[in-house]
């Protein structure tokens, strides 16, 4: 079994927390801990709708083996597999599109991987959507 992947000592050295200016190393828009029901919770409803803002997120990663062997074996539509499960999210960390490859190469000088998983959008009705990674199925959280 894989152990638990620790983001906190990279997030902080992230912020600048390490730094005695407190100067951000790359400035982090949002950071969010996925857990099950967090991208339409935390992600959509408490942070994205409120701001007017939507998101596509079409490159999550892929959910792992036993995710899916539980949600093929208890009948699960992805939409529940997302509001149960991270579905292989350990954390969104939203950053300006110029600074990703820099988030993706300090990730992995932290023993971390990042995956760039979509994009933030503004539009007139918020919403998030998500290719599942479970089906290829959209799903839509909508304010």
């Amino acid at each position: 079994a894989k152990p638990s992947v620790l983001y906190d000592h990279f997030f902080a050295w992230l912020n600048g927390w390490f730094d005695p200016d407190f100067d951000p190393i790359i400035k982090a828009h949002l950071i969010v801990h996925v857990t099950g029901g967090a991208i339409r919770s935390k992600f959509a409803e408490d942070v994205l709708f409120p701001r007017g803002l939507s998101a596509h997120l079409d490159m999550l990663w892929e959910p792992p083996e036993i995710m899916r062997q539980c949600a093929k074996w208890r009948g699960m539509t992805d939409e529940e597999c997302y509001e149960t499960w991270n579905g292989g999210q350990g954390a969104l960390v939203v950053v300006d599109s110029c600074d990703y490859e820099h988030l993706e190469v300090a990730a992995k000088q932290h023993g971390l991987q990042a995956q760039l998983c979509g994009k933030i959008t503004d539009g007139k009705s918020p919403q998030v959507t998500i290719r599942s990674q479970f089906s290829g199925k959209t799903i839509v959280f909508a304010q």
